[in-house]
């Protein structure tokens, strides 16, 4: 066995003697913009692919020689069972309690053989050949990274449409309309966040990511069930960490960047203020009647951008839409170059939500591939041994590399609704602020009340304005639907507490309350619709509770209304002080300011 062991020795060295540094190299092999073509890594000509192919040899190496120590050392010990333990004055007497000799079970194999020594041997240069194969995939993964399918499937649903528009087609615009879902129609409340194919293996989350995530974790599957399959604890352990690391460092750091720079782009309006500029200038070039009917397609996707197009086209003359398309170049008329404008705009804007939702599949593939390993370590090595245990430590820190995914994740969403509220600001301020010219809630006689319950202009602003600001977002269904909900959320609470300081500065009366109740139903059924029934108590309970205090019949009501809500379990009792509380009273102009402040509100 030493002899073998020395001679495997040798020619081991031989093999893999020229592969030091490996994890640099082979990263910095396929980082470059050549990344397709086959690059030498870690010594392997053929690159990734003859690396592969290498590794699936020497962990069935591997695990041939673990199943033939495993039976070995099983024969050794029905020998030594049959052998019985050592008699007489043997060196390797032990003495007993009473001080007599006390015999040693005898021992056929030592713990460790030159086989065992040479396996591990073996391991070192097979763990560091997996980290390369790792990393250099990782590396090639992001550097040929492309849209899901439902995104490509999605701008060229928005490319068909504008093509229709172009075309006059109606029919066909409307099977377009049809095909995603009608993300125009407020009224209906969908869309935003839930959507994205099925088939994924990642799940509902990994069909909205990227095609370098799915490859990233496949690879990362593939090399740490390799090293599992092989039956070498130690080997085992250093991949699982290999795979770990690769993981938390070398897609996370890239992916963390992409979604915080599509974070800025989208909370600045990204590339809708770049085909507002496009579309203006064909306006100049083309006249404003001749596009206007191509720019309202833009609208129903691309927001802010459309608008500007038709405010050019309200001071701009021109002649007839069909008589300028006729006489357009082929290739270069009004419809080609919307067409390929909103086509543009709309593949920059999937690839930003692409980029968000990319965090969130990634913390799910940690969590599965931890499962899965798990269920593989179970299923290989024996129960209660201590390497078994390592192992299993090992497999357990991928959960920590998902949160790490999903803290990522929350704090892209953050900053994203963090650089959106300068705009919701201004929605609310162009609704309800001081210049909006809105009249208060003061609404007088009962026929008023009537007559505005009928109409509920400013909540219908406020909810276009929402549209037209988040569903460039939310449409689609290209946002993972958790993504969706961590964007939402602080929105809904930073236009919560907007709205409420806009309101503080109207007069209410009963009948003002009411509707003001009936306005705030519609807005916070909008967040509903997008994010679940759970954001309106955690954005919009306050705010409620406001409401709830200007619809009240008599101000006597206002010390029972107290008690009841403080009681409430479902609410957590008031989100307003007494004082806070007082002061939105003091908003109706048929209670008296003395009585509000003899309330006994406790």
């Amino acid at each position: 066995a030493a002899a073998g062991g020395k001679a495997a020795d040798s020619k081991l060295s031989g093999v893999f003697g020229s592969l030091g540094g490996l994890g640099g190299s082979a990263k910095a092999a396929t980082s470059n913009a050549e990344a397709a073509a086959v690059v030498p890594v870690a010594g392997f000509k053929g690159g990734l692919e003859e690396l592969n192919e290498k590794l699936e040899g020497v962990a069935l190496v591997m695990q041939h020689v673990e199943s033939y120590d495993r039976f070995i050392r099983h024969q050794a010990r029905e020998l030594e069972e049959t052998m019985g333990p050592t008699q007489g004055g043997a060196p390797d007497q032990l003495e007993s309690k009473e001080g007599g000799p006390q015999a040693k079970p005898r021992k056929v194999l030592p713990p460790q053989t030159p086989l065992n020594e040479c396996l591990a041997e073996v391991g070192g240069y097979y763990q560091a050949l997996e980290k390369a194969q790792v990393l250099g995939s990782i590396a090639k993964a992001l550097a040929l990274d492309d849209l899901p399918a439902s995104a490509h499937a999605a701008v060229r649903q928005v490319a068909a449409k504008a093509q229709a528009r172009a075309a006059g087609d109606q029919a066909a615009d409307d099977l377009g309309a049809a095909a995603l879902g009608g993300n125009s129609a407020l009224a209906k409340g969908g869309g935003g966040g839930g959507g994205g194919g099925g088939g994924s293996s990642l799940g509902e989350a990994g069909s909205l990511a990227s095609s370098c995530v799915e490859d990233s974790f496949y690879v990362c599957q593939c090399a740490a069930q390799r090293a599992i399959a092989a039956g070498h604890p130690q080997s085992s352990s250093a991949v699982v960490n290999h795979v770990n690391n690769a993981l938390a460092q070398e897609l996370l750091e890239p992916l963390v960047a992409k979604a915080e720079a599509s974070a800025t782009a989208l909370g600045k309006g990204g590339d809708w203020d770049a085909l507002s500029g496009s579309l203006t200038s064909l306006t100049d070039r083309l006249g404003a009647t001749g596009v206007g009917a191509l720019a309202d397609n833009a609208s129903h996707y691309l927001g802010a951008a459309a608008q500007k197009v038709k405010d050019q086209r309200k001071v701009s003359a021109g002649g007839g839409s069909s008589a300028l398309l006729a006489g357009a170049a082929p290739g270069v008329g009004a419809d080609k170059a919307v067409f390929e404008a909103a086509r543009r705009a709309a593949l920059g804007r999937a690839r930003h939500v692409v980029n968000l939702s990319n965090l969130e599949a990634s913390s799910g593939c940690a969590k599965r591939l931890r499962d899965a390993l798990k269920a593989e370590v179970e299923a290989t090595f024996d129960f209660g041994s201590p390497a078994k245990a390592q192992l299993e430590a090992c497999v357990a820190e991928l959960g920590a590399t998902a949160q790490r995914f999903e803290a990522a994740q929350q704090g892209v969403l953050s900053a994203l609704a963090q650089a959106l509220r300068p705009r919701l600001r201004a929605l609310v301020a162009e609704v309800l602020g001081e210049k909006s010219g809105h009249p208060g809630f003061d609404l007088g006689e009962e026929e008023d009340f009537l007559v505005a319950g009928a109409s509920v202009e400013w909540a219908s602003r406020f909810a276009e304005g929402l549209q037209a600001l988040l569903e460039p977002l939310l449409g689609d269904g290209l946002l993972a639907p958790r993504s969706a909900q961590l964007l939402l959320v602080p929105v809904g609470d930073f236009v919560a507490k907007r709205l409420e300081t806009s309101l503080r500065r109207l007069a209410f009366n009963q009948a003002g309350g009411l509707q003001l109740d009936k306005d705030l139903r519609g807005v916070v059924g909008w967040f509903v619709a997008r994010a679940g029934r759970s954001i309106k108590s955690e954005c919009f309970t306050r705010l409620s509770q406001f409401v709830s205090l200007l619809t009240l019949d008599a101000l006597e009501d206002a010390t029972e209304l107290w008690a009841d809500t403080a009681e409430d379990a479902h609410t957590q009792g008031w989100h307003l002080t007494s004082d806070e509380a007082r002061k939105v009273l003091a908003l109706r102009v048929d209670f008296d300011r003395k009585q509000i402040d003899k309330l006994n509100l406790r």
